[in-house]
């Protein structure tokens, strides 16, 4: 089945009101003209849930760390946001998961804005200016052959973290979907041809010009984005083989080459909430936001576009990205979002697996490691927009190589969660026992880290309950660790039981279960605060419940 977007979503600030103010006099003060901001709401009034596919609702109850997902499936005030369209705002982008808008005003029309009682914050977007590709001088690069598969000069950048074994092993990411944020992509090219064949781009969406064309046949807008994805998931045998040849695609045009032209965070915002309603498994991007941050916000909470990273991760999406091209630069370090705690960062190595002197470091503002993992970054062979292949070099060629490795164990491990596999690859990594700021853990043996037994802390049993309030019915959706019987019970905020499920299963299980508030006797339960408790096993898990009845 083929998806469009039919409407653009976005984010939620965390820079005072006092900043906003001051945003807006010193900023936009000095240059009036429209430029886009985030308004973010104080709160939402309202249950009305954006409809999300059932591979999006299945992967969260599978892999998704949050317990309430009503907060991240609402969008904000239709009304709030009409009266700010009346003020003279131009909505650019609405964020059901950040519960703001982002506008494009002049700084009169923001001052007013930011008067409004329902908001709380102003910030601005932040942008970035992406540069063409530079290919590398022509270099030789051996081709390489498996009794399976001929990778002509892209086995040293596979080979490198062991995918041609899992290829040979029979993985190709089949059944995995995986989303791409990048310029346009041309998907004419023969590296894309079985993909076309057999029907595998289930999506596209041009965020910056409103449409489903990603193709963008002029200048030079589909270079980056069609290296990326080809070197994700290309397939050219004697050329290219991408580690996830065999997997589904969502392609997102959130990023413009252009000298003057800024991309803005907004747009990924916006691109990350679409792709993970659609059930997208893995976020691949290689881009970054640094206008209106410094490193010391380099924290995983500061930065916008990581705090939308860290929600998709929270609700079971892998979010991979790229560590950043500044090394040698006077910023230095990681670019958000791959400061989230909850972002797989990539970092650049050459052939010998030597740190890339332009790859970004770590640490994080609060002292965790980054880059998380390292893949080839220097001469990866790629789909060349143009026609033919080129070689080119940075960490935005390193991060769809780890993202592919993913796949593999996502198809081999489809109940392994963001924990497992972060656990996994730890293990299998080159720098295992003494992970650094250079390397994070090092580049990733995938052979070994698909052997690797998955991350279990004890009480790894869920609970969670929509919508909220819940109005009539009720629905549960439960994790549950393994064989055995768990106990389902609702309770009155006097700890009596209001009802009591018992469920038997045989093996891990993640189950649905809807109540219709009546109580244990048949009779209707009153509107009310209820907590429900899910035990298992010598785990127990709470969560508070809100009832009406109408």
């Amino acid at each position: 089945m083929r998806f469009s977007n039919n409407s653009c979503r976005l984010g939620r600030a965390f820079i005072a009101f006092s900043f906003a103010s001051c945003f807006i006099s010193d900023i936009y003060a000095q240059v009036d003209y429209p430029r886009p901001c985030w308004v973010f709401y104080t709160q939402k009034h309202e249950y009305r849930p954006t409809p999300i596919s059932s591979r999006a609702r299945e992967r969260r109850i599978s892999r998704s760390t949050l317990t309430d997902f009503s907060l991240y499936d609402t969008p904000p005030s239709l009304e709030q946001t009409k009266l700010i369209e009346a003020m003279g705002g131009r909505i650019r982008v609405v964020s059901r998961w950040l519960n703001a808008v982002s506008v494009e005003a002049d700084s009169l029309t923001l001052r007013r804005i930011a008067g409004l009682p329902f908001v709380a914050k102003i910030a601005p977007v932040s942008s970035s200016t992406l540069k063409p590709l530079l290919p590398d001088d022509l270099i030789y690069l051996a081709p390489g052959k498996t009794p399976f598969f001929d990778y002509g000069p892209s086995y040293a950048q596979d080979s490198m973290l062991a995918i041609d074994s899992l290829h040979n092993a029979g993985l190709s990411g089949l059944g995995v979907v995986i989303g791409i944020m990048d310029t346009g992509f041309d998907t004419s090219l023969a590296a894309f041809a079985a993909m076309r064949a057999e029907d595998r781009i289930i999506a596209t969406h041009d965020f910056i010009n409103g449409d489903d064309d990603v193709m963008d046949l002029w200048d030079n807008q589909r270079s980056h984005g069609t290296a990326v994805f080809s070197v994700l998931g290309g397939f050219d045998e004697g050329f290219l083989i991408g580690p996830a040849y065999g997997a589904e695609y969502i392609l997102a045009k959130t990023e413009i080459y252009n000298d003057e032209v800024r991309a803005e965070e907004d747009y990924w915002v916006a691109a990350a909430e679409w792709m993970e309603s659609l059930g997208v498994d893995i976020i691949s991007s290689s881009v970054g936001y640094t206008d209106w941050y410094d490193t010391t916000q380099l924290d995983g909470n500061t930065p916008v576009i990581t705090r939308a990273a860290d929600i998709a991760a929270g609700l079971g999406v892998i979010v991979v990205n790229s560590a950043g091209n500044e090394g040698n630069a006077f910023w230095r370090k990681i670019i958000p979002p791959a400061d989230g705690d909850s972002v797989i960062a990539v970092g650049g190595v050459d052939r010998s697996g030597a740190i890339l002197s332009f790859s970004s470091r770590g640490p994080t503002a609060d002292g965790r490691i980054k880059p998380d993992f390292c893949a080839l970054g220097n001469a990866v062979f790629h789909a060349n927009y143009v026609g033919g292949y080129a070689t080119s070099s940075g960490t935005s060629f390193a991060a769809p190589l780890i993202a592919g490795g993913i796949a593999l164990l996502l198809e081999g491990h489809p109940d392994w969660d963001y924990y497992d596999i972060r656990s996994a690859l730890r293990q299998a990594s080159d720098h295992s026992s003494l992970p650094n700021n250079q390397y994070g853990w090092g580049v990733p043996n995938l052979v070994d880290a698909f052997g690797r037994q998955p991350y279990r802390p004890s009480g790894l049993i869920a609970v969670s309950v929509a919508p909220h309030p819940a109005v009539d019915s009720v629905v549960f959706y439960l994790k549950l660790p393994g064989a055995g019987e768990s106990v389902l019970s609702v309770h009155d905020v006097s700890g009596a039981v209001v009802r009591e499920w018992t469920f038997r299963v045989g093996a891990a299980a993640f189950l649905v279960h809807v109540w219709d508030g009546h109580n244990d006797a048949g009779n209707q339960v009153a509107s009310g605060i209820y907590i429900c408790i899910l035990k298992s096993g010598g785990d127990v898990v709470r969560e508070k419940l809100a009832y009406l009845v109408r």
